[in-house]
């Protein structure tokens, strides 16, 4: 990082970055390392700790968008245990690994639908509870943010349906149950 005016040596300073960035906080053999806020010309901002001229520790980062993210952090990427809201309302609390939603976590849209489970590249994929705002609800596997193979769904009216699935529908083997204790157990194909 280029400086236009700091004491770069050990101190805390304030400074011009090249590209209309500006630092303020610690330094270490002229790059950003310790406690430090930068502010972005696009009018992000990070507050936290730098290791190296580089974001890691804990830190959060203010996006222009009105979205925000406390957390780990390492290499300039969001890694480890974090939470990000959205300008929405949406909030996901869990793991992150290289900048994406990875591991265990769980994210409730401002729509106040769910899911809890696993994250694969930012993605629903592993076991997952996944609820609708409308009462509706899937336990099972997801693959790439759909219900597939195997998984339960159970919606408000008490019917219950457990078996296998593709892309997001029934599909295959599977039981659904009525709230009478009537159940068709067969084929199914949607």
């Amino acid at each position: 990082a280029r400086l236009s005016e700091a004491d770069a040596g050990g101190g805390g300073s304030k400074a011009i970055l090249e590209g209309g960035a500006s630092y303020e906080g610690g330094w270490l053999t002229g790059q950003k390392h310790g406690e430090g806020i930068l502010v972005l010309p696009d009018g992000a901002r990070y507050e936290g700790q730098f290791k190296h001229d580089k974001k890691s520790g804990k830190g959060v980062y203010n996006y222009p968008s009105g979205s925000t993210y406390f957390g780990q952090w390492y290499c300039d990427l969001q890694d480890g245990q974090g939470e990000e809201r959205w300008a929405d309302g949406s909030v996901f609390t869990g793991d992150f690994q290289a900048g994406e939603k990875h591991g265990r976590g769980k994210f409730v849209w401002s729509t106040l639908c769910r899911y809890e489970g696993e994250f694969d590249h930012n993605d629903m994929h592993g076991e997952g509870v996944y609820t609708w705002n409308d009462g509706r609800g899937y336990t099972g596997q997801w693959t790439r943010n759909t219900m597939c193979p195997k998984g339960s769904m159970w919606w408000s009216d008490g019917r219950a349906y457990e078996g296998e699935f593709l892309d997001g529908r029934k599909h295959g083997e599977g039981v659904l149950r009525w709230p009478d204790g009537r159940s068709y157990s067969g084929q199914w194909s949607e």
